[in-house]
């Protein structure tokens, strides 16, 4: 008897649905990202929405949590997450870094703006995006030394006198 391979053949529209393998565990992330290019923001202000709310569908994943459970511990468990070097990045590699708090806050900005849009379609969320708060910004404190780089660059220039 003949053993061969079995040969399938997909039609060009079956194709795509096989090739999205992501999981989405947000409801309407897809309806977000379309709201947000028909606002016109920039290819790369939406790759980088779609970006960290992937990082959160991760963490839900990771964790089996499911959206409808989302609650304030979880989101303390979130801020925590990213706030570690045990955090998966985007490309589901461990972080070398600690995210700074300007990250962090783009990221949990991005949650806080899909649940806005999930309200205004009216969408049940299991909780609201006045729930999502922000990290304290660490300010960058400047080296006398760098003050006087820069002073020295000004007066090169001709910008000082």
């Amino acid at each position: 008897m003949n053993q061969g391979v079995l040969k399938i053949t997909l039609s060009p529209t079956f194709l795509p649905m096989i090739q999205k393998t992501k999981i989405q565990l947000l409801p309407n992330l897809d309806d977000f990202l379309l709201n947000l290019q028909t606002n016109n923001l920039s290819s790369e202000t939406v790759y980088n929405y779609e970006r960290d709310l992937n990082v959160f569908q991760d963490f839900l994943k990771e964790n089996n949590v499911n959206f409808e459970n989302v609650n304030k511990r979880t989101l303390l468990f979130y801020k925590a997450y990213l706030n570690s070097q045990d955090r998966k990045t985007p490309l589901h590699e461990l972080g070398k870094n600690k995210l700074s708090s300007f990250s962090t806050n783009r990221m949990l900005s991005a949650l806080r703006s899909y649940l806005k849009f999930l309200v205004d379609i009216d969408i049940p969320t299991p909780i609201t995006p006045e729930m999502v708060k922000l990290t304290k910004n660490v300010k960058k404190q400047y080296k006398i030394s760098e003050l006087l780089e820069i002073i020295k660059i000004l007066f090169k220039q001709g910008w000082l006198s």
